[in-house]
C-alpha cells in the first residue's frame, strides 16, 4: 500500500540543527532515517536520526560540535519534518541532540540521539506558589522557564502551597502531579484534561485512510498503526474505524506516538497508543 501511493506522491523528509550559530538542512536526497517516541506526560521524546551520504568535512563538524567535550554548552537542536509532495513539510519532532556518532564505512552512517528540551536538565532553580495559586499561572511561569509556547486547554484550578526545587524540565513532572496531563511537544508545554482529546480536528483513520493491519485493544486502550499522517497530534483526538475488529470503533485520545520514517526504505509510519476518549 505504502508502495502504491510512494508512486504518485513522492515522500518528504528534512532534518535540520543549528550548532555554534549555523544552520544545516538535509533533505531526501540524503539517506534519512528516524526512529522516535513521544509521549503524553512527563517522559522526554526521544528520537534517532541516521544520515548517510554526508560529506567528510560536514560530518566531522557535527560530530565535534555536538561532543560531549565540546566547550560550546549551547543546545544542538534538532528539528525533523516530513510529508508528502501534494501536502508538503509538516514537524514531527524537535530535541536536542544528546548523542553524536558515526558507523564504520563503507557508508559511513552519522547517527544523531536526541532527547526533547534535554538542555534544560541542566538549568536548576526553585520556585514557590504561596498559600494560592492558579494552575494557569503556573503554567505560563514553567513554560517561560523552559523556553517553550504554551499550550493549556486544562481546566483552571487552585494549587495549594505548590513548590519545586531541581531542574527545569522536573517541573513538567511536578505538573502532571498536581494538576492535569502535563507534557512537552516539540516546542510547546502542553496541559489537557485526562481522558479528553486535545481541541482541533480528529483524525479519521481506516484502511481507506491509510490504516495499517488490524488495531489492538491493550491493557490501556488501544494501538494502532498508520501511514504518515501530517494531522495526527500527541494528546489529541483519533477516531478508528476497523472492518474487521468492529469492536474496537470510537474515539481516543493518542498518549503514545512511535514513528519510523525513511527518506528511502519501506517505513514510513506511526504507531500511536490510546486511551479511550470520554465522552
Amino acid at each position: 500500500m505504502s508502495g502504491t501511493r510512494d508512486s504518485f506522491d513522492l515522500r518528504l523528509m528534512q532534518v535540520s540543527f543549528e550548532v555554534s550559530g549555523q544552520l544545516m538542512t538535509f533533505d531526501q536526497s540524503f539517506r534519512i532515517r528516524a526512529r522516535g517516541a513521544k509521549f503524553a506526560n512527563a517522559l522526554m521524546n526521544e528520537c534517532t536520526v541516521d544520515i548517510s551520504g554526508l560529506d567528510d568535512k560536514t560530518r566531522n563538524y557535527i560530530l565535534s560540535e555536538t561532543s560531549p567535550f565540546n566547550k560550546n554548552r549551547t543546545a544542538k537542536t534538532l528539528t525533523l519534518s516530513a510529508g508528502r509532495v501534494s501536502t508538503g513539510l509538516s514537524l514531527v519532532y524537535v530535541g536536542d541532540i544528546t548523542i553524536s556518532s558515526v558507523a564504520q564505512p563503507p557508508e559511513i552512517t552519522l547517527t544523531l540521539k536526541c532527547g526533547t528540551a534535554h538542555f534544560m536538565k541542566g538549568k536548576v532553580g526553585s520556585a514557590t506558589g504561596g498559600p494560592n495559586q492558579k494552575l494557569s499561572v503556573i503554567a505560563n511561569r514553567v513554560a517561560g522557564n523552559l523556553a517553550l509556547g504554551l499550550n493549556n486547554q486544562a481546566t483552571d484550578k487552585t494549587i495549594v502551597n505548590y513548590s519545586h526545587s531541581g531542574n527545569a524540565l522536573d517541573e513538567v513532572v511536578k505538573l502532571q502531579d498536581v494538576a492535569t496531563d502535563a507534557f512537552v511537544d516539540d516546542n510547546q508545554l502542553v496541559l489537557k484534561n485526562a481522558y479528553l482529546p486535545l481541541e482541533g480536528d480528529v483524525l479519521n483513520l481506516s484502511l481507506d485512510t491509510g490504516m495499517i493491519g488490524v488495531p489492538n485493544i491493550t491493557e490501556q486502550g488501544l494501538k494502532v498503526s498508520f501511514l504518515f499522517n501530517s494531522g495526527v497530534k500527541l494528546g489529541g483526538a483519533i477516531k478508528v474505524t476497523s472492518v474487521i475488529n468492529p469492536s474496537v470503533n470510537g474515539t481516543y485520545v493518542i498518549y503514545k506516538l512511535n514513528f519510523a520514517l525513511s527518506s528511502r526504505e519501506k517505513e514510513f509510519q506511526y504507531m500511536a497508543e490510546c486511551l479511550k476518549a470520554v465522552t
